[in-house]
Formats: C-alpha cells, sequence, structure tokens
C-alpha cells in the first residue's frame, strides 16, 4: 500500500470498495483542507488517524501495514478507522492571498529588528570614538588607525561564517523536526550546525586575536604608519588591546547568523542593546575615573564585546543543546567550502570599493571630501536593503529544507517586490533630503555643489543597489554560495576595468557611474540565476500543480545530493581554487593593461655603475646617535643652520616651520612652531636680510621675514605651475636657485614620478628684483637638493645635497638599493605593477639602510653613515663637529657626533 500526503487546496480523491455512502460524504468533507491518494487492492486499516495542517508543503510518504495490520483488513471496522482518520483533518482552508501576508507580515516582523540591529551595532564604536576624541586629534588618529585595521579584518573574515550559518542552521531545524516529529517533547535538541559554527567562530576570533596581537607593527605599518611616527606605538597599543576582543566578535557575528537560522531577529537586538549600554558605563569608569585614557577605552569596548556574546549564547542555550558535537556530526567541511566562496566574494567587493575611493582621490581634495561623504551615506542605507534582505535569507533557508517549494517561490516574490519598493522608497527621501543632509558633513561651497551633483544620480542607483543585496538573500537562502562568489568576482572584474579608466573621462561621475555598474550587474547576475530552469532555482519556472504531483521524488534527489549540478555542494575544492585563481588573474590582467600608468624604460647605463665604498663607514649610526625632538616634528625634511643666533630651522608635514634651539643635552633641546605655511615646507635657505627663503612643495617659493610674516615669491615657470618646489639656496648676489622635482606629479604622488621613470624635473632660478623665475635646466629625473660651490661657480643637484663650507657635499640616502629596486630599475612592468598596487592597496615598503654620503669636491665618497632601522633621510647638514639629519617620515632630527666616529671607523 502507498499512500501520498499532498497538503494543499487539491481536491480529495479516496478510492476503497468497501467505504460507505455516509463515510464517502463525510469524506468529502474534508477535501479543502487536504488529499489523500489511496490505492491498494484489499480494505485498508489504519489504527492512528492521519492528520494534515495547513501549512504549504509537499511530502511523499510509503505505509506499508504491519503484521497486524494485515490480519485486520478483512474486520468490519476497517472503514470506520479510516474514516475517523480523515475527519479528524478539521483544519481550515489556506488562500494564495492569505499565505502571501503571512509571508509579508513574518518578513516584515523579521525586518524591522534586524535594521535596529545593524544600527545598534556600530554605536558602541561610536561612543568609543567620541570619548577619544575628547583626548585630543593625536589620541583619536591612533585610534582610528587601529580600528580600521579590526574592522577591516572583521568584515573580510567573520561576515562569510553570519551568512552560512544562517542557511545552515534553517537545514538542520528541518531535518530535526522530521526526526523528531513523534516526539512531542519540549527537551532542547543537539543541532550540529549551532555547535560547529560556535567553535569554528571560537577558532577563528582566536586565530584573529592572535595575528592582531603579535602581528600589530606588521598592521599598522600596512596602514601607513611608519616607526618613525608619533602615532605607531600608540596605534601599535590600542591594536594589542582590541585584539582580545576578537573572539567575542567572531562569536557574536556567528550567533547572529544562527539566531536568523532560527528565524529570530529580536534577540540579537537585546543582547547588541544591553551591550553597549554596559559600554556607556564603562567608557568614562575606565577612561575618567580610573585614568586610563585611550587603553579603557579599548578595555570598555573589549568588555561590551564579550557581554553581547556570553548574552547570545546564553539565549542560545534555550534553544538548543551546545555540546561538542562528534566527528561524524561536525560540519566543519562544508562551513570551510561555502565560507571560502564568500571569503573571495567580499574581497572582491571590499577590493572595488576601495579602488572607487582610490579613483576618486586622484581627482583632487574636494573631489575625495565629496565622494567620501556620499559613500558613507551610501553604505549607511545599504545596511537597510542588507537587513531585509538577511531577512528573505532565513525565511528561504527554512521553507527550502523543507522542501516547500510553493512557499519559496511566494517569498522570493515578495522578497523581489518589498526590496524593490524600500529601494525606491529610500531613493525618493535621499533624493529630497540629501542636499540637506550634506551639511551636517560639510560647509565647503565647493564640496556640497559637487554632491549637488551627484545627488540624482546616486538617488536613481538606490533601487538597483536594493535589487542587488535582495539576490544576495536569495542566493545565500538556498546555500548558493558558490554562484554568488564566481558571479562577484566576474562583476567586479568589469567594474573595476570601468573604474580605472571612467574617472579620468568624466570625472567624479565616472566613479559612480563605476558603482551604479557593479551594483547593476550583480543584480543581473542575480535576475539570470533565478530565471534559469536548470539551476537551483528550477522550480520557479516550473508549474507548482505538476510539482506537487510529480515532483516529491525529485525534491527528495535534491537533498540527497543528486539534483542540479549548480547547487554549490557539489563543488570541489580543486574547482574553486582554479577558478578562482583563473578569473584573478585575468582580472589582474585586465587592471594592469587598462591602467594609465606608463613606466618608462631607465637610462640604465647612468644606473649601473656602482658607487665607491666610503674610506668612513658606520652601518649602525643610530647607536651612536642623539634624538632631538622626539615626537615634536612629522617628517623634518630639510635642515637650515643660523651660525649667528645658533638656532636651527626645519619644516614638518603638518605644515610649520619649527625653530630648535640645541644644548648639550638631546632632552634640553627646545622646539618652537615658529611659522606655519598650510603647505608642505621642504627646502629652507637664508636670505641676504636674513630672512627664511623656504621652498614649498604646494605653494611654491615662499620669503619668511624674521617677524614672522610671509610672502609668495612664485608658483610657476615658463607657463609651468610649481608641483614640487623641493631644494633652494640663495647665491652671494641674491638669485635664489630652486628645483622643481616634478612638474607632472604633486609631493602625495611623488613616488609615481620616480616609478613612470620620466625626466619631469627642473632647475629654476628667481630674481628677487625683476621677480623673474627661469628655467636654467629641464628634463631632470626628480630633482631634489641643491647646493652651490665654495667659489659659486657651478651648482651641484641631485636628490638631496647641502654643502658644508669644509670641501664635503653630504648627500642624503632615502634608501639603499635593493635586489626589487634593481629589477624596478631595469623593468617598467615591474614599476607599473608597484604603482598600480601603490594606489589600490599601501605604498610598498622597500627602504632601509638610508643615511648620509659625503663626497669631496671631486665626487669621490669619503664618509658613509647609515642604519637599517632608517629610511627616507632627506638631509644631512654638519654643524661644528656634529651631523644633523631630517628625513620625511620620522619624528626626530638625528645628531651624530663625528669626532668619535671618525677615531672608531677609521680603519674601513
Amino acid at each position: 500500500m502507498t499512500v501520498t500526503l499532498f497538503k494543499g487546496r487539491l481536491p480529495c480523491r479516496i478510492t476503497g470498495r468497501n467505504l460507505g455512502r455516509e463515510e464517502n460524504k463525510n469524506a468529502m468533507k474534508t477535501s479543502r483542507s487536504c488529499s489523500f491518494l489511496l490505492t491498494y487492492r484489499r480494505r485498508m486499516s489504519f489504527k492512528k488517524a492521519i492528520k494534515c495542517c495547513s501549512s504549504i508543503r509537499d511530502e511523499h510518504i510509503s505505509l506499508i501495514p504491519s503484521s497486524i495490520d494485515q490480519k485486520r483488513l478483512d474486520s468490519n471496522d476497517a472503514t470506520t478507522e479510516l474514516t475517523h482518520g480523515i475527519l479528524e483533518s478539521t483544519s481550515k482552508p489556506v488562500t494564495r492571498p492569505a499565505r502571501l501576508q503571512s509571508v509579508q507580515t513574518e518578513l516584515m516582523i523579521l525586518s524591522l529588528p534586524a535594521i535596529a540591529g545593524q544600527a545598534i551595532e556600530p554605536l558602541a564604536q561610536l561612543m568609543e570614538t567620541a570619548f577619544i576624541g575628547r583626548l585630543g586629534a593625536y589620541e583619536l588618529a591612533s585610534a582610528a588607525v587601529s580600528m580600521s585595521i579590526f574592522n577591516i579584518i572583521s568584515k573580510v573574515f567573520n561576515i562569510p561564517l553570519l551568512s552560512v550559518a544562517t542557511s545552515f542552521v534553517a537545514e538542520d531545524i528541518s531535518k530535526a523536526r522530521k526526526e523528531f516529529a513523534s516526539d512531542e517533547s519540549t527537551e532542547r535538541k543537539l543541532l550540529p550546525s549551532v555547535s560547529t559554527a560556535l567553535l569554528l567562530a571560537l577558532a577563528i576570533g582566536i586565530f584573529e586575536a592572535s595575528a592582531m596581537y603579535v602581528g600589530s607593527a606588521l598592521f599598522v605599518n600596512i596602514m601607513g604608519l611608519s616607526s618613525a611616527s608619533p602615532m605607531y606605538i600608540a596605534a601599535q597599543n590600542f591594536l594589542s588591546v582590541r585584539a582580545i576582543g576578537a573572539p567575542a566578535v567572531v562569536v557574536y557575528l556567528a550567533s547572529q547568523g544562527i539566531f536568523r537560522g532560527f528565524k529570530d531577529t529580536k534577540t540579537p537586538v537585546l543582547c547588541l542593546g544591553l551591550g553597549n549600554l554596559s559600554a556607556v558605563f564603562l567608557f568614562p569608569l575606565l577612561m575618567d575615573y580610573y585614568g586610563l585614557g585611550v587603553t579603557g577605552a579599548a578595555v570598555a569596548t573589549v568588555l561590551s564585546q564579550y557581554i553581547v556574546a556570553a548574552l547570545m549564547v546564553w539565549h542560545l542555550n534555550k534553544k538548543t543543546v551546545l555540546s561538542f558535537p562528534g566527528f561524524k556530526n561536525t560540519q566543519v567541511a562544508g562551513y570551510l567550502k561555502s565560507g571560502g566562496f564568500l571569503l573571495g566574494r567580499t574581497l572582491v567587493s571590499v577590493m572595488t570599493i576601495t579602488l572607487s575611493t582610490s579613483m576618486a582621490a586622484r581627482l583632487g581634495p574636494l573631489n575625495i571630501a565629496a565622494h567620501q561623504i556620499c559613500l558613507q551615506v551610501w553604505l549607511s542605507v545599504s545596511l537597510l536593503f542588507d537587513a531585509q534582505a538577511a531577512s528573505g535569507q532565513a525565511l528561504i533557508a527554512s521553507s527550502f529544507a523543507k522542501g516547500e517549494y510553493a512557499r519559496v517561490k511566494e517569498i522570493t516574490y515578495c522578497v523581489l517586490k518589498t526590496g524593490l519598493f524600500i529601494g525606491v522608497s529610500i531613493a525618493v527621501i535621499l533624493g529630497s533630503s540629501f542636499g540637506s543632509l550634506a551639511t551636517l558633513f560639510s560647509r565647503d561651497r565647493e564640496v556640497l555643489r559637487i554632491i549637488r551633483s551627484l545627488m540624482l544620480f546616486i538617488s536613481c542607483s538606490l533601487p538597483v543597489t536594493a535589487l542587488a543585496y535582495t539576490f544576495d538573500g536569495l542566493h545565500y537562502g538556498i546555500s548558493d554560495f558558490s554562484f554568488a562568489a564566481f558571479s562577484m568576482m566576474v562583476v567586479g572584474a568589469v567594474s573595476s576595468a570601468f573604474l580605472l579608466y571612467a574617472p579620468s573621462v568624466i570625472g567624479l561621475s565616472g566613479v559612480w557611474t563605476g558603482l551604479a555598474l557593479f551594483m547593476g550587474l550583480r543584480t543581473a547576475a542575480g535576475f539570470l540565476r533565478i530565471s534559469s530552469k536548470n539551476g537551483p532555482w528550477f522550480f520557479l519556472q516550473v508549474d507548482m500543480q505538476k510539482l506537487k504531483v510529480n515532483g516529491c521524488m525529485s525534491s527528495c534527489r535534491i537533498h540527497e545530493g543528486e539534483g542540479p549540478p549548480a547547487l554549490c555542494k557539489h563543488q570541489t575544492g580543486s574547482c574553486w581554487l582554479a577558478n578562482a585563481t583563473t578569473v584573478a588573474a585575468s582580472e589582474a590582467v585586465v587592471v594592469y593593461h587598462l591602467d594609465p600608468f606608463d613606466a618608462a624604460p631607465m637610462p640604465l647605463h647612468e644606473l649601473n655603475e656602482r658607487p665607491k665604498p666610503a674610506a668612513l663607514r658606520n652601518d649602525r649610526m643610530l647607536e651612536g646617535a642623539e634624538l632631538l625632538g622626539v615626537g615634536k616634528f612629522e617628517g623634518p625634511e630639510d635642515i637650515l643652520y643660523d651660525s649667528r643666533s645658533g638656532i636651527i630651522y626645519t619644516g614638518s608635514g603638518n605644515g610649520w616651520i619649527h625653530r630648535v634651539w640645541l644644548n648639550e643635552s638631546a632632552g634640553d633641546t627646545v622646539v618652537e612652531n615658529w611659522v606655519r605655511t598650510c603647505g608642505r615646507p621642504l627646502g629652507l635657505a637664508l636670505g641676504l636680510n636674513n630672512e627664511v627663503i623656504v621652498a614649498d612643495a604646494y605653494k611654491g617659493l615662499l620669503n619668511i621675514s624674521r617677524d614672522g610674516g610671509m610672502e609668495l615669491l612664485a608658483d610657476e615657470a615658463e607657463g609651468l605651475k610649481l608641483k614640487i618646489t623641493d631644494g633652494v639656496v640663495v647665491a652671494e648676489d641674491g638669485i635664489i636657485y630652486l628645483t622643481d622635482a616634478s612638474h607632472k606629479y604633486s609631493l602625495h604622488e611623488f613616488a609615481n614620478d620616480i616609478l613612470e621613470g620620466r625626466p619631469y624635473g627642473r632647475l629654476l632660478s628667481f630674481d628677487p628684483v625683476t621677480k623673474r623665475t627661469k628655467v636654467l635646466l629641464s628634463g631632470l629625473y626628480f630633482p631634489n637638493g641643491i647646493a652651490l660651490s665654495p667659489h659659486q661657480d657651478f651648482l651641484v643637484s641631485c636628490e638631496t645635497s647641502i654643502y658644508d663650507g669644509e670641501g664635503l657635499y653630504w648627500i642624503a640616502l632615502a634608501t639603499e638599493n635593493t635586489v626589487l629596486w634593481d629589477l624596478a630599475f631595469k623593468y617598467p612592468v615591474v614599476r607599473k605593477a608597484m604603482a598600480i598596487i601603490r594606489r589600490l592597496i599601501r605604498q610598498v615598503k622597500m627602504e632601509k639602510n638610508g643615511g648620509v654620503l659625503g663626497v669631496d669636491m671631486e665626487g669621490k665618497p669619503v664618509a658613509h653613515y647609515k642604519d637599517v632601522k632608517l629610511s627616507m633621510v632627506s638631509t644631512g647638514i654638519k654643524i661644528q663637529n656634529y651631523l644633523y639629519c631630517g628625513s620625511l617620515v620620522h619624528p626626530y632630527i638625528i645628531r651624530l657626533d663625528l669626532d668619535p666616529q671618525a677615531r672608531s671607523f677609521s680603519s674601513f
């Protein structure tokens, strides 16, 4: 005997020989709530009644009569028992509008707490920023670098686990309900997917904490802070403390995914709210009362994170048994495979968004300011779309795991309609208020003008953005992680290629067109996927009535692993690795060829000659040196000594020109902020009237009087702007000689000038009487320092050089030659790759063994002082028996006593 049960609105058809008229009449009363198809040649008997529920479900059941029931087939009460079982199905019919309404209601119930959770989660970090900001800009800047590192690692490595856990837990819940369908007890059940997710979260969290704690120096350096930066130690210490909270963050993010699998979005909001509330009390307690300062802020955040994690685990323990699953029940392989797909997908998404910011930065400070405001608003709005998509994922994962395709179909259409409606609504609201909203972020008229020019375009793209996030939720709901990953890689490659080209043609509009293309292609890929008859969404294209009658075995095969090959769980790891490598390599080739940067061949005949060794040499100059004014400078690039007053002048990256009074002890050095140029002062020289002549990289050639008055002397020469006004020297006749290191690139792009390998530098002269600037020599490779000969009959110009008046030119060496630099100078392809990496990610760290080389009037090396810890040394000047060195990156001036050096290293 076979009994096929269809729960829904199919008419009831009952066949049997000995059913009486009354029984048939009563049986037909149940036809609106359920349908049975009973076929057997003999009379049937069921000891237990068969009940129906009103949910939309397709199920195939085979019942084989027991030996006892076989004996009762001929009994007179068989018909009565069967009829009684049928009559117990008294559920009311559920119509399509009612079902659709329940989907909409359930989606709203899940979405509202999810949106609240997205808003609450970053509050602790906002409060942390606010409390640290009260301590000062230096503390806030140091903490900001560490928080950025922590957030990037959390987003890239933790979000995939959250998304995968939702689908896996929903599937586990469905299996558990089927296994314990006859068990009416309320006892909690063990769900392997829950325990596996928490164990993986703990392991990943410990790994992240160890990496950030041990490698804090490396991460801070990658973010652009060198060991010489005054923020370096503070940022490193802050990151080391925040790293302790990584396990808690991963655990509570995984718990959020688990709760979504249970279709519970309220509990995570409650836990996050209580955790953030605790932070409100912990910040002032630890920072002010106990006087821990920035460290107290980090400790408060870590404690609040562990409070959130503990609350979530406690609530999870009420829903399911939390225990170590047996080896056979672990789902580590499934989590790692699906998580690997989403990890690649997340990396591509982050890289594309980062590329958009990088391209906007190339358009100038006003454009990047406007872009950053628009981007932050756009990302904030995207959180709403993501919350709605996550709710749809939870609903679909639950129904799909049960094989309820009709309900999945209704959820899919409902989620898409809701996502589109939310996108259009937000677009209208934001479009009408964005102009006023932007004034909260900036008061600059030009920035606001740029924002208003983009307002309409950004608003119109929001519905597409909403659909892109919605399709992501649909893919995750049916565990279609492989398609989500591969499609994102292709979409990211196309969008990145467009972003590399369009901004140079149409400006900032090209950046946002690229982002709109990124979202549009994601939406198109999602639409094509669910429209396919061969993929995991095949049931959307099949008539539901036929699927109910004929599709039972098909659904069983899908869950047993015999379904469409497009399901991600059947993709092999090697296939994923090969495809990912191919796509990544293709994307790299596209990015390389479309990037406008063009590296030129270098004059190798001038670079192949190796320098002769100096007679005096010290490879560990910092061991015998003193550090002056530590933390009071931001890259003292050049040093000017006024022998009449005994004062040193130097310029910093913050625009200040400092006056330094020297003393016997380095600790007694006095540093004064004298004049601020609001640019970047580089070369310094004394004028004939004891004024200070400044080569400012951004402002041009400046004259600063003794009382601090500032006058612009020149900012262009023969129609070309001075892009990097660098070295300066004043001759006895009053003529000022200066270098323009590049007329193409500005200072923050100076590495591109070197990597491009074209001579954009010029040697100039300025006549204070005629106010005329002349080009003496052009076609130079980044001329930096400049010095006059003793008789002032010739000029010496190189990367950095100063004449000491005693027969030596001191040449600052930013770095020692390395194998990588050799390859870069020989092969333009290497320099172009380095330029792209530097622009898209961070500057490649290649500098080491910086120092100073002393050469005589004939160019013969006499003395060489360097240290492996030094880089970007930009000046060297001998004052009495001391050598003073400055740099672009270190926060101090180096003072080295030359007498002991001469005695100790004369044998070299």
